[in-house]
């Protein structure tokens, strides 16, 4: 073969060499791609486990008795577990401002809508904003203005807890739009 032989098989080697580092990048990038959209799947599927709680929340709080449709049927401990997924997920991975915020705000307002069930599920005569007020009226035996007031704030209560529903719905979309 002589000198040609080996300075072709040299290109041949060079090109190979080179052809392997850029298929080495390709899929090495191939896989941080893959990585990154797992993570990102795994962030939305918090998400949706979280708006699944929330979903029934909402269905039991538009039941006729949602103080007792609550309190069967719904332990606020439940939002425990979405709460830690929420604390343990890689929110540096949704690379988006707003998605950054409205994945922190739907974490936020899954802990403020557990309080709401929880008080909602106690009722006013429990709410240490309101059992005082409450218990004067039925000591001083105003059975009527007792249970004016009882009901308005019981819907006070649920109002609370659907004012949450919505905001973490909201955030939701929000969230959904930037991943």
């Amino acid at each position: 073969m002589g000198d040609a032989g080996k300075s072709l098989s040299g290109w041949v080697q060079a090109v190979g060499s080179i052809a392997a580092i850029l298929g080495a990048v390709y899929v090495t990038r191939m896989q941080m791609v893959h990585v990154a959209k797992s993570r990102r799947a795994a962030i939305v599927a918090i998400g949706e486990a979280a708006m699944t709680r929330v979903d029934e929340v909402e269905k039991l709080v538009s039941e006729k008795n949602p103080r007792a449709a609550l309190f069967a049927r719904f332990p606020t401990w439940r939002l425990d577990r979405v709460i830690s997924a929420f604390d343990a997920a890689p929110v540096h991975d949704i690379q988006s401002g707003d998605g950054v915020i409205a994945f922190l705000a739907i974490r936020e307002h899954l802990v403020l809508l557990q309080k709401a069930v929880k008080e909602c599920t106690d009722g006013p005569d429990s709410h240490p904003k309101f059992s005082d007020g409450l218990r004067a009226l039925r000591d001083r035996y105003e059975n009527d203005e007792y249970q004016k007031q009882f009901a308005y704030l019981a819907e006070t209560l649920k109002t609370n807890v659907m004012t949450q529903v919505g905001v973490i719905r909201e955030h939701f979309s929000t969230l959904r739009g930037c991943l």
